[in-house]
């Protein structure tokens, strides 16, 4: 499971942001595979993310609203550079909850694509689920560890 996106401004060898993402262990190659420098999350995690970013974080987002919001306030170094979409305490804390739709979901749908189209965006699907096996799929996610998007297909 993806618990948190940490981003650096600092450009690297293709003029990009650095972006460390936490997981599991048995999900860090996904990690790399999508760009990303993978870390695990849990005890430590400042720390390794200072050796893997010494130049510092400047952002932070959570997506999975494990309680982590006090840790990434902390390496980033100010609650209004966290986001979370996932933590409903996140204003509690300084930070901000990132809730429902988009205002202009037409124009966030339409520049999806666009990237998609251009090769800047990939969206992995980790399984394909009928309609007719749509509890399973809610069952696959409950339990975490998906790797990508769960798809269910309507005929």
């Amino acid at each position: 499971m993806l618990e948190a996106v940490l981003l650096g401004t600092t450009l690297d060898s293709e003029g990009g942001i650095t972006v460390i993402s936490t997981a599991g262990a048995a999900n860090q190659d996904y990690l790399r595979d999508l760009g990303a420098t993978p870390t695990t999350y849990g005890p430590g995690l400042k720390e390794r993310v200072r050796a893997l970013a010494p130049q510092g974080i400047d952002a932070a987002l959570d997506v999975a609203g494990s309680g982590i919001l006090p840790e990434l306030i902390e390496i980033v170094g100010a609650s209004s550079r966290v986001v979370s979409v996932a933590d409903f305490s996140a204003s509690r804390y300084g930070a901000r909850f990132s809730a429902g739709p988009p205002r202009d979901p037409d124009r966030v749908l339409a520049e999806a694509v666009r990237l998609w189209a251009d090769g800047h965006l990939r969206v992995n699907i980790d399984r394909r689920f009928p309609f007719a096996r749509t509890a399973e799929a809610h069952e696959v996610s409950a339990r975490g560890h998906v790797a990508g998007k769960l798809v269910i297909t309507v005929p």
